[in-house]
Parts: structure tokens; sequence; C-alpha cells
């Protein structure tokens, strides 16, 4: 996904992707950033994300561990309560 659009067709956010496929900045209308670094395993896989959020400046550590083992395509979804 490249370009993320309200139903006004007013872009929202503006991705930019590393040699891997993964998100490395994310760009939003108001031109701040958000900006992603990933650490890998000795396998390759993300252990861990960090993002830097521009607009706080304030670095957020994300655990996506559960995310990469689970088979869920959104892991960190709340279930249905339907």
């Amino acid at each position: 996904m490249l370009t993320v659009r309200d139903k006004r067709n007013n872009l929202m956010v503006t991705n930019t992707y590393d040699a891997n496929r993964r998100v490395s900045t994310q760009t939003y209308a108001d031109n701040t950033t958000n900006t992603f670094a990933y650490t890998l395993d000795g396998s390759g896989n993300v252990t861990q994300t960090d993002v830097t959020d521009e607009r706080s400046a304030d670095p957020h550590d994300v655990q996506i561990r559960a995310a990469i083992r689970s088979r869920s395509p959104r892991p960190w979804a709340r279930p249905s309560s339907r």
C-alpha cells in the first residue's frame, strides 16, 4: 500500500518501503513522518520494530514477536465480540 486516502480522496499517508518490502517511512498530510527500524534474529526474521514519531519525537518500541509467530493476519486486533 503506497498511499491512504480518505473518502473525499484527500491524501492521509504515504508509505515508502525498504529493499525487504518493509515500511521504512510514513509521511502524513501535514508532512510529518514516522520512521521504522527493524531488529532481526539470526534467521533474518523481524523480532522488534522501533518507530520514531516526528510529531512527538519520542521513539516507541513495538514488540511484534507474537505477531510473527501467529497465524492470524492481524494478531494485535481484538477478537470479535459477535
